[in-house]
């Protein structure tokens, strides 16, 4: 079973008779011979409602989420609260497998409601155990926190499986006596998370013997470094879908292939670098942002923006790997901001730390005496900034920083600063690390 973690999952139903194998896959794309599940991350609502639902309707995996719905209070079309499957091994050993999912209500759209993930994910899990399910298993997009909380629940859940934190993690905690669940079951409910972009998976073990219904879990943490071979069927498909993008960026005037700069040093974009302090390419960002609107004094970037979360080898630049740090897209607004309020977003990104709300700057930074200064000078309250910031950030919907629309006292907008991931480009390929042209290069 691979989740969008990734983890996977291989069961042992195990009878009296012989012991079969049944190999469960969660995957976007379809794969023979295995069955495909996925739930939802916190930002397919990106999207606008009806590219959603082209999209769920193009996908080949069973779709399940236990608490997003539409207004109207139902799943999306084709999108189911649970599923539950029915597995047998070649000796007659039979299964029932339980598949539930919830994600965080983060990145809220119009279209989309979000119940309580803990709420929804124990009444499904319940239900599914009415039903006959003898394992439970919950695909999770929520924060490490969340995830404990549910398996320290009474929710009868045997094993979890996590998204949404960019590292690995595996932890076992201890079932709630009220979580009731049917046989013997491990002391404790296993949490595991990959790590982002496919660079481990969680390969899990689980035997389940049909006459004791006991179950027992085994998980392992591989990495997935060029030892394993490639499926053909599903590297087509991300050819695919590589082919597929590269022709949409073209079609936006981007050059994916083009070679915009030679970085002398790795860049560091993984996101427990990023969310917590500056890094080679955080401060690369900011000062294009800050050169891309002139006359700012500033630049600021929600740190959540940077989704590679990898570090960028020292070597070429090519504009694919400025589309794969800044995934989202957007644009720069210029803004006047007064010192009180600006001061106000600084500390609120400083409190961030760890999150995607800590924020990228160019232009400002903390003395030693911990005051802010802004291009070296100190923050003064009193007068007006001129600040060149991601869109994003005037929404109102980062992290702690609710307050800082269009609207906030203190705020005026000035225009337009241009789309953010062509503001790198340019200034990549004018800037030091320019590629040597033909002539400079003989």
């Amino acid at each position: 079973m691979i989740c969008f973690a990734v983890c996977l999952v291989r069961f042992m139903v195990e009878s009296p008779a012989q012991s079969g194998r049944i190999r469960t896959l969660i995957h976007p794309g379809p794969v023979s011979g295995v069955h495909v599940s996925a739930t939802f991350g916190n930002h397919e609502s990106d999207l606008a409602e009806p590219s959603l639902r082209a999209r769920l309707r193009e996908s080949h995996s069973a779709w399940i989420s236990s608490n997003v719905s539409g207004t109207d209070g139902r799943p999306l079309a084709g999108v189911a609260r649970d599923r539950l499957l029915e597995l047998r091994g070649p000796g007659g050993g039979r299964l029932r497998l339980g598949l539930l999912g919830v994600t965080l209500p983060s990145n809220p759209a119009p279209y989309v409601r979000y119940a309580d993930p803990l709420a929804s994910a124990t009444a499904q899990a319940r239900s599914l155990r009415g039903r006959g399910a003898d394992v439970v298993v919950a695909l999770t997009h929520q924060d490490l926190a969340a995830d404990q909380q549910l398996a320290e629940s009474s929710a009868p859940i045997d094993l979890i499986l996590g998204g949404h934190d960019h590292e690995n993690v595996q932890q076992l905690r201890l079932r709630n006596p009220a979580a009731a669940t049917p046989g013997c079951r491990p002391a404790g409910v296993p949490i595991a998370k990959a790590d982002a972009n496919a660079r481990t998976v969680v390969l899990h073990t689980l035997r389940y013997d049909t006459l004791s219904r006991c179950l027992a879990i085994r998980s392992d943490l591989l990495p997935i470094d060029g030892r394993w071979p490639s499926d053909p069927q599903v590297r087509r498909g991300a050819e695919r879908w590589q082919a597929l993008g590269n022709a949409a960026f073209r079609r936006q005037g981007l050059q994916p292939e083009r070679v915009v700069a030679i970085s002398p040093v790795p860049l560091d974009g993984r996101s427990a670098s990023v969310r917590n302090g500056p890094t080679a390419l955080t401060r690369l960002l900011g000062q294009a942002l800050r050169a891309a609107v002139p006359g700012s004094e500033l630049a600021i970037l929600n740190s959540g923006a940077v989704r590679i979360d990898d570090v960028l080898p020292a070597g070429p630049i090519r504009e694919l790997e400025v589309l794969r740090v800044l995934t989202f897209g957007g644009r720069l607004q210029r803004i006047a901001i007064q010192g009180q309020l600006l001061e106000r977003v600084l500390e609120a990104g400083l409190a961030n730390r760890g999150n995607g709300g800590f924020l990228v700057l160019d232009g400002a930074e903390r003395d030693g005496a911990g005051r802010w200064r802004i291009a070296g000078q100190p923050l003064d309250l009193a007068r007006r900034y001129r600040v060149s910031i991601a869109d994003f950030l005037l929404t109102g919907r980062e992290s702690g920083l609710g307050f800082l629309t269009p609207a906030a006292p203190g705020l005026e907008l000035l225009g337009d600063g241009g789309e953010l991931r062509q503001a790198v480009i340019s200034w990549l390929a004018r800037g030091p690390w320019r590629p040597a042209s033909p002539r400079q290069s003989r």
